[in-house]
């Protein structure tokens, strides 16, 4: 049977059923690792970790909140334990970049045999991250389409003037035109010139396009008084 108690090196099992926690628990004791399943969801994992942390958490997407894998890895990075493998039977290619860049140490299919699971976790507790050979190209792939992107973004945004910019920052405050050029000392004429000038050194079609290419590419909002508001 499954320990009962963790100790410094321990994997902690979270998963929704039962059968499957304890069958993977005994089976990681059975291989010698110090494994415990009483983790049946987020709560009494936080719960099984504040008693004593562990190693490792080896945890069910299905446990994901909102059905985001990287709000589960940040979610269980938060309690007491050292690394977090992400479990299921599969997970898309974003999904599982998004658990990595969440903190997450790998993911492992419940489709893999015993052996196969039990040697991974093994490595996990000695720091080593778990990815299955399939996976490594596609998230290779996105992480370099990623960076093209956000390098396409800056080259955009350093076509934008200084001025340009400063209405651009504005904009993703919220500001409407009349408090853009109230911020900056211009007329509404000139502001609506630089707005389009924005849209189309940007070659998107809208402001709210504009502010979300800004956010993404990383730029900073800039704060303005709605002189329109009471005081």
């Amino acid at each position: 049977a499954a320990r009962r108690t963790t100790a410094p090196g321990a994997v902690v099992v979270a998963h929704p059923l039962r059968a499957l926690r304890e069958g993977l628990a005994t089976a990681l004791a059975g291989a010698g690792l110090d494994s415990v399943a009483d983790a049946a969801d987020l709560g009494t994992l936080g719960t099984a970790l504040g008693r004593q942390p562990a190693r490792v958490v080896l945890v069910a997407l299905e446990l994901a909140p909102e059905g985001r894998a990287d709000l589960l890895v940040s979610r269980c990075l938060e309690m007491p334990c050292t690394a977090v493998v992400v479990l299921a039977p599969r997970i898309t290619d974003r999904d599982l970049l998004a658990a990595l860049e969440a903190g997450a140490l790998g993911y492992l299919s419940r489709e893999e045999s015993l052996d196969r699971l039990t040697y991974d976790v093994k490595g996990a507790v000695r720091g080593e991250a778990c990815l299955p050979r399939d996976k490594l190209a596609p998230v290779l792939r996105l992480l370099i389409d990623r960076r093209r992107e956000e390098d396409q973004r800056q080259e955009l945004l350093r076509r934008l003037s200084k001025r340009e910019t400063e209405v651009l920052r504005l904009l993703m405050s919220g500001a409407s035109n009349d408090q853009v050029a109230g911020v900056l000392f211009l007329s509404q004429a000139t502001v609506r010139t630089h707005v389009q000038n924005i849209l189309g050194k940007l070659e998107v079609h809208s402001r709210l396009e504009a502010v979300a290419l800004g956010h993404e590419a990383g730029l900073t909002a800039q704060p303005f008084r709605d002189e329109g508001a009471g005081t």
